[in-house]
């Protein structure tokens, strides 16, 4: 999903790229997870007593909790994972003095998408196996 301001090989791209795919490949486990979610929340965030919180305020931290419990150890693998090698790549980039030296940042820049890439489809396969 580039946006008209950003070439098709910028970084920003290119990571995206990759989050799109990881999304298009991992859809199915992303929908039984949402599920869950989904029916968690429901069943458990719009019964109970009231206490000195409102009860839509209950319900917000409920429905929170709940997507913390189920989405929150792929919260985690995005943060580590995620375009870690964009600062690399801006620091090589800050001190390329020609177009051969920028080309091989983005070689570089374009193994460590890879590699976040393989590297997240392994942990979310493992942390989420029973959603496969």
């Amino acid at each position: 999903m580039n946006t008209i301001f950003e070439p098709k090989w910028s970084a920003g791209a290119i990571s995206q790229a990759w989050v799109d795919e990881f999304y298009t490949d991992m859809s199915e486990p992303l929908k039984r997870m949402q599920a869950e979610y989904l029916t968690n929340s429901s069943n458990k965030c719009y019964k109970g007593e009231r206490d000195t919180l409102t009860h839509y305020e209950r319900i917000l931290i409920c429905k929170e909790t709940e997507r913390i419990r189920v989405f929150g150890r792929l919260d985690k693998l995005w943060a580590a994972h995620r375009d870690s090698g964009r600062p690399t790549l801006n620091d090589c980039l800050a001190a390329a003095t020609t177009s051969d030296v920028q080309l091989l940042c983005l070689r570089d820049y374009l193994k460590s998408v890879e590699r976040d890439r393989e590297t997240m489809r392994l942990l979310f396969m493992k942390e989420y196996a029973r959603f496969l």
